[in-house]
């Protein structure tokens, strides 16, 4: 679709599917559109004990995905814990005005604004110094 005579100002894009890249059109920049959330460093090489990182998901309504845990660690959220002492998956979910992880022990649900890219503090505990880690997975 040619989209070279459109102009959003100040536009609300919540409930749009955007994937991909838009071009610019004054600029002839590219602008990247982020469609898999991502922590701020990796999680793994982790001391034992409690460690913190922060997830960042994008603003699209209905966005799923999975928190892939390897090795014996325990993740939480706002003190909520979903997985304990264990290798698992997290289902995590993005809809209206909550971010929802989903485990084996629990369930966490975390505030956000609708159509803002949100940050989200994880609590990971590792219970030995072994290599444990933690990925998205779409």
């Amino acid at each position: 679709m040619d989209l070279s005579s459109v102009t959003l100002t100040k536009a609300d894009l919540r409930g749009c599917n955007l994937t991909g890249t838009v071009l610019l059109a004054k600029c002839g920049a590219m602008l990247s559109i982020p469609t898999v959330p991502q922590f701020s460093r990796p999680v793994s090489g982790m001391s034992r004990g409690e460690n913190y990182f922060h997830l960042t998901v994008p603003a699209l309504e209905g966005l799923e995905w999975r928190l892939s845990a390897c090795g014996e660690l325990s993740i939480g959220f706002g003190g909520t814990c979903v997985l304990y002492s264990a290798w698992g998956t997290v289902a995590c979910s993005r809809v209206g005005t909550s971010i929802e992880f989903r485990g084996p022990k629990g369930t966490a649900n975390v505030p956000c604004t609708p159509g803002v890219e949100a940050s989200v503090k994880v609590d990971v505990w590792e219970n030995y110094s072994y290599g444990s880690r933690v990925t998205v997975e779409m």
